[in-house]
């Protein structure tokens, strides 16, 4: 079982406890990747029709998104989902204040860079990354999928896993998350082999027996 049969696995046990909150977060999460597997997007879709329409009372109010934001790394990550069905434009200093944070998770602070880039949201900010403090300008974020070198990347990927349908979309996750971790930086042509090889060296080292 590879990692999207896992997480529709998941989803489902999800439903079928009327874990209905937990299922659709879930699926918000995977619907937000770089990339989907267009049969993965199909079974999505397909369980996201089964869940009840969300009510006012699923959603946390501001007061809550900021306590989860400093939080653990689970509910850092319900927070920033909760984030992304609002204008950010009206949470800029909150936004700010966690960008800066210690304990806030680097993959979620990411996340909401892509979230501000997605929103077009223009701001001069500040992110804490790697205990390095980086001063960046929404307007100037260049997202993955965007980015001039990120078909290389894939071609690259596509002809090492030509016969592996599944490693390939391992692949692409495993290339989406390293991508993402470069934000608010720009991928640079002379990174891309290098970004290459340790998505296929992580994945062949996953399928070691």
């Amino acid at each position: 079982m590879n990692y999207y049969d896992e997480c529709i696995a998941e989803i489902k046990e999800l439903i079928s406890k009327e874990d209905y909150k937990e299922a659709r977060f879930k699926i918000e999460t995977e619907r937000h990747m770089p990339y989907l597997p267009r049969e993965f997007e199909k079974e999505l879709t397909k369980l996201e029709a089964l869940l009840p329409t969300a009510n006012k009372d699923e959603h946390l109010e501001i007061s809550e998104i900021e306590k989860y934001l400093f939080s653990d790394t689970a509910l850092q990550a319900r927070a920033v989902l909760e984030l992304q069905e609002m204008n950010l434009r009206n949470q800029l200093e909150l936004i700010q204040h966690y960008l800066l944070s210690v304990e806030g998770d680097l993959s979620c602070k990411v996340y909401l860079l892509r979230l501000l880039k997605q929103q077009d949201i223009k701001a001069e900010l500040k992110i804490l990354k790697k205990g390095e403090v980086l001063n960046f300008n929404t307007e100037e974020l260049e997202l993955a999928e965007d980015s001039p070198y990120f078909m290389k990347m894939i071609e690259a990927l596509q002809a090492h896993f030509f016969k592996e349908p599944v490693k390939f979309d391992l692949a692409m996750q495993l290339l989406a998350e390293h991508l993402n971790l470069i934000l608010p930086g720009k991928i640079k042509e002379e990174d891309c082999e290098e970004i290459v090889s340790k998505v296929i060296e992580e994945l062949e080292q996953a399928f070691i027996v």
